[in-house]
């Protein structure tokens, strides 16, 4: 119809209409702010006396006077000084206030209008009303909404954190307690892994502000009357991960706790936290994890028996009362090391090789476990031996382990000789032994990485790997072992064309996912095309198939942060109109940051044209800007996410 606006002009004209609304709001708020302000400055301190003797009542000019009787009024200004005052107008400076308190009315009403109350809050004021802030409320999820971006600045981590430890020493009810206790594990568990996903976000962790007060507090809740309770302060006790190694005592104490909680409805829910937050510990260098086993045993016999059938629970209680102090606890472990229970033993053993690692009695105890009748109590002394101090005896311990008829007593060995280093190259005369061996082929991941750690030839390692893929006794296939020995290849940096070869065979023709995605990670580890490992991952995520996606999201996302991820098929599925394969794109640019700079242009397009993707774009594009403004300190946060990926074997 003629005359008719078309519809996107009214649009542009309402977005810039609103906009100009802001602006104007904003801007008046401005001025009087500023206004008020300047008028209340010149109020007070513009009329100043410049060494003029003035009467404090009625500012006559008092040069000429002799004495301190005012002429004009009368006053009697008593002491000489009471003369040079500055003259205060305080009426105007009433004004200015209130111009002043207008213009930050405006600001704020204009925030509240545009996000709410709720949301236009500062940091501080949630830390100001956290006493009054209803657990399930707006204000409380708006709370958690902050923390989980990295929205509140240091100052205001430490005002929160110090808050709410103050607050679990004096709370009486069970929900102020948990609503606590839920802020700092969110503080401490955002600090310790969002720091390598958001570093442009500020983040703070409980364990740096104040963490022995922290500990010592949630340490007193364990035993609270509420399971509940004591739930929740084991599992934000558990988000300390090492800072948490202080309350291994108190936490084993727990392992036989029955009362009923809120998780899953049962009632071991308490136990079942105590042996997570023990299997996330970090032990040192290749240590198992005792309590992992007893998690099994836990779901094994999830509606029949207990934990840990034959528990002492005088030992237990004993824990339960030691705090943070692990020494006290070491008479109590150590009756646990001649326990009937072989669990008891195990998780005795681990405790004390953290508790009191340098403790030569501590040491004699555990070495003296490599004659148990339990196959992983004697695993554990094994892999403790490489911790221990090198004598005469850890390596007699290897020795014997690496040259046991059992595969799981020489595997231990291997790990622990691999742990040594250079200090065990007496056993590379038994290393080789298991590389000969055919029958032992399943041992030849660990073996070669074992044997290149203690200074063997690398080529004679990377040769077994090579058997151990290709010819008719492959291992591909067969279970994870085709995915531990391309791990291995890696891990003693196979890098000759024959190799990567053969892994590039490997890629192409393997039809498992897991297999697959692992020998294009391999492929671009170890120096090969990074384009085309990563379109072959890409490949696997775009497929239909259940739980292939996800499967190669990871794989991807672990080549970004190794710096190896192919840039050119990335952009070209972010180029493309397909859903899914911007959601793959979108998945792994923010971690590739500087090196996918050339999405910028893209990732903005998409900003602007409002797609469901707009976290992701928006949280990509901060990434990679950050990274350009600050390559030294994006090269540091790599390099430490690198490491702690190295620690815990995520290559796999």
């Amino acid at each position: 119809m003629p005359g008719t606006v078309p519809d996107y002009v009214l649009f542009c004209i309402a977005m810039i209409s609103a906009a100009m609304i802001h602006w104007v709001v904003l801007v008046l708020a401005a001025v009087f702010a500023a206004g008020g302000f300047l008028l209340t400055a010149f109020a007070l301190f513009r009329d100043r006396s410049r060494s003029r003797p003035r009467c404090p009542k009625c500012w006559y000019d008092m040069s000429a006077t002799v004495g301190l009787r005012c002429p004009e009024c009368g006053r009697d200004a008593r002491r000489p000084k009471r003369l040079l005052k500055t003259r205060r107008r305080w009426r105007r400076a009433v004004i200015g206030c209130v111009l002043v308190m207008i213009g930050m009315v405006t600001a704020c009403g204009q925030q509240v209008y545009e996000k709410g109350w709720v949301k236009a809050m500062p940091n501080v004021g949630f830390v100001a009303a956290l006493p009054w802030i209803a657990p399930d409320g707006a204000g409380m999820k708006e709370l958690h909404s902050r923390l989980d971006n990295g929205e509140l600045r240091q100052w205001e981590y430490r005002l929160l954190v110090r808050r709410c430890i103050r607050g679990l020493e004096n709370a009486t009810t069970p929900e102020e307690k948990i609503r606590l206790i839920t802020i700092l594990a969110n503080v401490e568990e955002r600090g310790s892994a969002s720091m390598f996903v958001k570093p442009y976000a500020s983040w703070s962790r409980v364990s740096e502000i104040d963490g022995s007060r922290a500990l010592d507090a949630l340490i007193d809740l364990l035993e609270d009357e509420s399971p509940d309770v004591r739930m929740e302060a084991i599992r934000a006790i558990g988000a300390f991960g090492k800072a948490g190694k202080a309350a291994i005592p108190p936490i084993l104490g727990h392992l036989n706790d029955q009362g009923r909680g809120s998780f899953r409805g049962t009632t071991r829910e308490v136990s079942l936290a105590a042996s997570i937050f023990l299997a996330q510990i970090d032990s040192p260098g290749d240590l198992i994890h005792p309590p992992e086993m007893v998690l099994r045993k836990y779901w094994a016999g999830f509606y029949t028996g207990q934990l840990l059938t034959e528990c002492d629970r005088e030992v237990l209680g004993a824990l339960r009362a030691y705090g943070t102090d692990p020494h006290r606890a070491i008479s109590s472990l150590f009756s646990w090391l001649h326990d009937n229970d072989p669990n008891l033993r195990l998780i005795a053993a681990w405790a004390l090789s953290i508790a009191a690692p340098g403790d030569p009695i501590v040491q004699e105890q555990i070495l003296g476990l490599c004659d148990d009748r339990d196959m992983d109590v004697r695993k554990l002394a094994i892999a403790y031996a490489a911790q221990a101090p090198v004598t005469d005896r850890t390596r007699r311990i290897i020795g014997n382990a690496l040259a046991d008829p059992s595969a799981g007593l020489r595997l231990a060995g291997l790990k622990s000789a691999a742990v040594l280093g250079d200090d065990a190259a007496c056993f590379r005369k038994l290393v080789l032994n298991i590389l000969d061996d055919p029958h032992r082929r399943w041992e030849w991941a660990q073996a070669a990485i074992t044997w290149v750690r203690i200074g063997g030839d690398p080529q004679l390692a990377s040769d077994t790997i090579a058997k151990l893929l290709s010819g008719d006794d492959s291992v591909l296939g067969v279970g994870d072992e085709g995915i531990k020995a391309l791990d291995s290849l890696i891990r003693i940096g196979a890098r000759s064309p024959e190799i990567l070869d053969m892994i590039s065979r490997i890629m192409e023709h393997q039809s498992q996912v897991d297999l697959g995605c692992m020998a294009a990670y391999a492929y671009a580890r170890l120096g090969g095309d990074r384009d085309r490992a990563t379109e072959a991952i890409i490949a696997e995520a775009l497929s239909k198939e259940s739980g292939r996606y996800a499967k190669a999201r990871e794989y991807l996302i672990l080549l970004a942060r190794y710096d190896c991820l192919g840039v050119a098929p990335v952009l070209k599925c972010l180029d493309s109109e397909d859903p899914l394969q911007q959601a793959v794109a979108l998945g792994v640019v923010a971690p590739a940051g500087a090196r996918a700079a050339p999405a910028l242009p893209r990732l903005r397009a998409l900003r602007a044209a409002s797609t469901g993707n707009t976290a992701l774009v928006d949280h990509a594009i901060q990434r990679i800007e950050w990274e350009l403004r600050h390559p030294k300190e994006a090269a540091r946060v790599r390099a430490l996410q690198q490491e702690e990926l190295a620690k815990s074997n995520h290559e796999h």
